[in-house]
Parts: C-alpha cells; sequence; structure tokens
C-alpha cells in the first residue's frame, strides 16, 4: 500500500512541466494548456479537465484516466519527476475573502421533520433527536429539513436541503460539494462509510446499528471525490465503506472510489438489496405490518 504522504506529493505534481518532460506537445491557451493529439484535454498547475471525456481531476487522476496507467504506476512516475509540485501562490495584492455560509433561518418547532422522517422515512426518533442535538440537523421556516455540513473544527460549512412534502420533492445544497455531511466523527474510529445523502445514512445506521463504528459521511451524490481525500488526510482511515444506491450510477460509482482509493485504504463495497437504504428500510418495515393485528 502506498503512503500517503507519498500519494498526496504525487497529486501535487506540476502536469505542463511534467508532460514536456516526457516529450508530449502543450499549445498554451490563456493560462491553460492544451494537450495536442488529446481531444479537449486542458491542463493548469496540477489539476486536468478532459472534456470530451467527461472527467477531470489532479496529476494522479491524469495518469490513471488519460495516460491509462496503474495507480501504482502513476504515483511513481510522478513522484521521480523532478520539479514536480505545483504551488500557486497567491497575489500578496488580492485579498481573498472566502464568502460566508448563510443557512436558513430555523423554525420555532421541529414538528415537520419529526413527523416526514419518522413517519414518511422510517427513521427512528433517537436518531432524529440525537442529529438535532449535535447540531447536524434542524428545521427552516419553511418547513424543510436542514442537514448541516460542518468541518472537522465543527464550523457550519454547507446544509443538504430537503423538503418535507411527500407530494412535492425539493432538494438544494448550500455551499461546496468539498465540505459534506459528517455523523459520528469519534476520536479513533479508522472506517468511514459513504452514502449518498443523509436520510441514506440513517437509514443504513437503522439497519445495520454496527455501521455506527464508523464515520458516517454523506457525499450529496456521487461524486465530490476532493471532499473524501479531504476527510482521509484529516482522519486516521484505514477502512472505506462504499454504501452508496444499489442502482447503476452507484455501482459505477463504487467502481470509480475504489479504482481511486484501493491503493491508499481498504475499500470493501455494501449497498442494499433495494435501490436506495431507505427504500430497504421501509420495505423491512412493511414486512413487519404482516404480523400486526
Amino acid at each position: 500500500m502506498v503512503d500517503r504522504d507519498v500519494i498526496r506529493q504525487a497529486r501535487q505534481t506540476d502536469l505542463p512541466s511534467f508532460l514536456t518532460s516526457l516529450g508530449y506537445d502543450l499549445k498554451k491557451e490563456g493560462k491553460n494548456y492544451r494537450l495536442t493529439g488529446y481531444s479537449g484535454v486542458l491542463v493548469r498547475g496540477n489539476m486536468y479537465s478532459d472534456f470530451a471525456n467527461g472527467h477531470s481531476g489532479n496529476a494522479v487522476d491524469f495518469c490513471l484516466k488519460v495516460l491509462n496507467m496503474s495507480f501504482q504506476e502513476a504515483v511513481e512516475t510522478l513522484i521521480n519527476h523532478e520539479g514536480r509540485i505545483y504551488s500557486e501562490m497567491p497575489n500578496p495584492k488580492e485579498k481573498r475573502h472566502e464568502q460566508p455560509i448563510v443557512l436558513p433561518e430555523r423554525a420555532e418547532n421541529y414538528k415537520r421533520i419529526f413527523a416526514y422522517l419518522n413517519r414518511t422515512r422510517g427513521i427512528p426518533y433517537p436518531l432524529i433527536q440525537e442529529l438535532i442535538t449535535e447540531k447536524l440537523l434542524y428545521q427552516d421556516r419553511k418547513g424543510n429539513a436542514v442537514f448541516v455540513c460542518r468541518d472537522k473544527s465543527g464550523e457550519a460549512r454547507g446544509a443538504m436541503i430537503r423538503g418535507t412534502l411527500t407530494d412535492k420533492s425539493f432538494k438544494q445544497r448550500v455551499g461546496s460539494g468539498l465540505f459534506p455531511f459528517v455523523w459520528g466523527a469519534a476520536e479513533g474510529k479508522t472506517t468511514m462509510t459513504l452514502t449518498e445523502a443523509p436520510i441514506e445514512a440513517l437509514s443504513l445506521a437503522t439497519l445495520h446499528p454496527e455501521s455506527r463504528q464508523s464515520i458516517l459521511v454523506s457525499l450529496g451524490g456521487i461524486d465530490f471525490m476532493s471532499s473524501v481525500e479531504r476527510l482521509l488526510e484529516q482522519y486516521p482511515i484505514k477502512r472505506l465503506v462504499l454504501s452508496f444506491n444499489n442502482d447503476e450510477p452507484g455501482r459505477e460509482a463504487v467502481r470509480r472510489f475504489s479504482e481511486r482509493f484501493g491503493q491508499q485504504v481498504v475499500v470493501k463495497a455494501f449497498l442494499p438489496s433495494a435501490e436506495d437504504w431507505n427504500e430497504q428500510l421501509l420495505s423491512l418495515k412493511r414486512e413487519s405490518r404482516c404480523f400486526e393485528r
């Protein structure tokens, strides 16, 4: 298994310098360089975008996706490149101000999110209350469920908002995908479980309480690999459990995430038997009602 610091260093390789040293032809386009002979591939610093095939990423991703290297080969090739580190120094004359995250106003009571999450989604009251107590969930003035995305220090960096009307679906994200919904990041945990949404994480925890021994992370989709990279740098994770939806995009995400992180940590797939974890939970509840008088 490749050392994390080595992987991190490889990801920071300056791609224009690296490709030039290998004999590739680059054409300057503004702040970017176009890779001749590869339709739609632009590089800048340690990042690239392949517009023809719809993917992008850092220097390691470039070697995997564009040059078709294995992970081990990619890391070794990048590390052996002299003058490899890309560092974008900010202009001291330019002051960068991070825009503050503005979350929706809280409602006076949380009746609607309790009703929606428990009655409609089958989530037990104690889990709902736990998230509220930990300031990871509240109800806004429009009655939506607001799942707060906090960084390691506890600062709110965004939110995933879910409507509570059963006849009208509403989803919204506040902030960037760099900060996912993280639940249960206790000291000493070495396993991280990835789901697509907070309700899926709650459903998984209901069906499999043992999953609470891991850090539960909801990405807000099946992308946002950079947010996972950040978390792997912040926590001593040795095992990554992929619990995405059991549909074609979810299974494809398992393949991509396994390829991306399989050399860094142990990666396991644990998918629901239904299309998603909440549907599996609701199906189980429907079956149990057959025995009710």
